[in-house]
């Protein structure tokens, strides 16, 4: 389980950034590690701000979904209540 103060949980990038593609190799790689485990690559501060930033991007788009979903089932649910009721949307 993730906790949001010190995540120790490696597989939940509910909070930060913890992996990456290794620019070597295009496997996966822990972005703690200072070298690639497969290939031995060094994994550059600037290959893991992008990955922090393609992170952001993601994150940011998994919200916009969440919240659209959200205001659709809201909206699905109000009509439910009105057509329960009887009452029509002007």
């Amino acid at each position: 389980m993730c906790t949001y103060a010190g995540c120790v949980n490696m597989n939940c990038e509910r909070c930060k950034a913890k992996w990456m593609t290794c620019p070597g190799c295009g496997n996966r790689a822990y972005m703690e590690f200072s070298k690639c485990r497969a290939c031995g690559t060094e994994l550059t501060a600037e290959a893991k701000e992008e990955a922090r930033a393609l992170w952001r991007l993601r994150r940011e788009e998994s919200k916009r979904i969440q919240k659209e979903k959200m205001a659709k089932l809201k909206e699905e649910e109000e009509l439910a209540k009105n057509l329960k009721t009887g009452e029509t949307a002007v």
